[in-house]
């Protein structure tokens, strides 16, 4: 290079190296403006209409996504709800089908019943039968309706009432048998009650036994005086003149509640019972303890409860009449004598 007084000379090469510097040193200002722009976009929400599309559009997927979630769930229930009315639906079809075909086998049994029961009038044995008016209608058959049988108290017409006192023993018990009130289970009697019974057995020198004024099958309690008194072995057996002809009279009551209600009776308004009722006499064995506490008898009544319609009769008439004829032939004087 050349200086001459205020002029200065560059030569081509020292021109050239400048040139390159300065492109160097812009190039470096560049850099560092892109790395500061970098930075400064990396910490700027996104403001433009195409970043919050691309931000909205994750929240779309989210939400199509729960909407078909939701649109399987709906097409679950609705196809267990069609099963299932389906089922209900056929249930209710073959159930009328059964009913219907019972009914119709009933109605037939009931025609060739009614058939086969005409009969002559004739004392004389002639062969004329009945005509049309005066053969009994054949009874309708109704849908059953009510409480079933089993579902009535055994306690349908109340408690059983027992009168006496703790040593000397019962006096009275009465009792109104129910349709359920009959069941089997033996004698629960304690035998050391009344509290005279074991003087009686010492004094006496008798097996007495404690008897129950009204049955434990006809739901007696056997662990209270009231219902108990001392019967000699003898007595005891007596007693089962008037017991037995009961029993086989409740079971027939059973019957008849089983017949009505298959034949469409409301069998809580029937209002069928038998009434009991067992007293000691007046006369005793003697004017002593333990003497004047043991009965020479019981006295033991037993009749029909309520009444049938005429409706009721015409369908178990035959079996009320069994068992007024059984509850006959209960033993209404049951001795107690010392053997």
């Amino acid at each position: 290079m050349q200086t001459a007084g205020y002029c200065t000379t560059y030569e081509p090469s020292v021109i050239q190296n400048r040139s390159v510097a300065q492109n160097l040193n812009r190039g470096n200002r560049l850099d560092s403006t892109s790395d500061q722009l970098k930075k400064t976009n990396s910490s700027v929400s996104y403001n433009t209409p195409v970043q919050r599309m691309v931000d909205f559009s994750g929240i779309s997927s989210y939400a199509i996504g729960i909407g078909i979630s939701l649109f399987a769930l709906a097409s679950l229930a609705l196809y267990y709800s069609y099963n299932q009315i389906k089922n209900a639906v056929m249930w209710c079809y073959n159930s009328n089908q059964h009913g219907e075909a019972a009914l119709r086998e009933r109605l037939d049994y009931s025609e060739a019943s009614s058939s086969s029961s005409s009969y002559s009038a004739n004392a004389g044995g002639s062969d004329e039968k009945h005509s049309s008016e005066e053969v009994a209608p054949t009874r309708t058959l109704r849908r059953r309706r009510g409480a079933k049988v089993s579902s009535l108290s055994v306690y349908m017409f109340g408690y059983p009432d027992y009168n006496g006192t703790t040593y000397g023993g019962g006096t009275h018990s009465s009792f109104i048998l129910g349709p359920n009130s009959y069941v089997v289970r033996g004698t629960d009697a304690d035998s050391k009650k009344p509290g005279v019974i074991e003087k009686a057995r010492e004094d006496l020198g008798i097996p007495f036994v404690a008897g129950h004024l009204l049955n434990a099958d006809f739901q007696g309690d056997g662990t209270i005086s009231k219902n108990l008194t001392a019967l000699s072995p003898s007595g005891n057996g007596n007693h089962k003149g008037f017991d037995n002809p009961i029993k086989e009279a409740a079971g027939l009551l059973r019957r008849i509640y089983d017949v009505l209600y298959q034949e469409g009776v409301d069998i809580t308004d029937v209002g069928l019972g038998i009434s009991l009722d067992i007293k000691v006499s007046g006369g005793k064995w003697s004017n002593v303890t333990p003497g004047k506490y043991i009965t020479k008898a019981l006295t033991c009544t037993a009749k029909v409860h309520g009444k049938l319609s005429a409706a009721q009769m015409r369908i178990v008439g035959d079996l009320y009449e069994v068992m007024v004829e059984k509850i006959g032939e209960a033993r209404k004087n049951v001795p107690n004598p010392g053997y």
